[in-house]
């Protein structure tokens, strides 16, 4: 008589999915990664994020010029293209002193300078070097953005495509997408 009693409930539990409550697993969703990687340098990720991407490894962070990262290559005239393709900051375009300080970032006002020219104490050599360089800590190098300054904690390349992620791990930061199909 109880077993009569039970089936409906049963039955019921399944079509709802509450089995879970009486012990029996109820239907899940289940998450996968797809889509495309924005970008496949490690350089624009934090510290926290820059171990759960496959490729990228953590480094001691600094204050860099993002041209020299491979960051904004695509922005007109925000970077220097060498002949070998590589893309690095202007100040690497540099030559001597009164060219390195006109080299500036328009901040829709007065302007920033990019590049500083310093002496080398150990050689007596002299260089055209991006502002970004001597800045030590993260609160400093963000304020000079306009100068092309990005604090860096990671780098490498994604050697991955997104199906290679968990949907649980998938790096949607990097421009992948988490999506959830029910399990039948």
């Amino acid at each position: 008589m109880l077993s009569r009693a039970l089936r409906p409930v049963i039955a019921a539990c399944f079509a709802f999915g509450f089995c879970a409550v009486f012990g029996a697993p109820a239907c899940t969703k289940t998450y996968s990664c797809t889509g495309d990687f924005e970008t496949k340098d490690c350089a624009g990720l934090d510290a926290d994020t820059c171990t759960k991407v496959h490729g990228c490894r953590a480094r001691k962070p600094a204050c860099m010029n993002g041209c020299d990262l491979g960051l904004n290559c695509d922005q007109t005239g925000a970077c220097a293209h060498p002949a070998d393709g590589s893309c690095t900051s202007l100040c690497a375009t540099a030559f001597g002193e009164s060219d390195c300080n006109e080299l500036t970032a328009s901040i829709g006002g007065p302007s920033l300078h990019e590049c500083e020219w310093t002496t080398d104490d150990t050689d007596g050599g002299s260089s055209c070097q991006s502002v970004c360089l001597p800045l030590k800590n993260e609160t400093a190098c963000t304020q000079q953005a306009a100068a092309g300054c990005s604090w860096v904690a990671c780098e490498g390349k994604v050697n991955d495509d997104c199906s290679s992620y968990s949907g649980d791990d998938c790096p949607t930061f990097l421009g992948c997408d988490r999506t959830s199909d029910a399990v039948p």
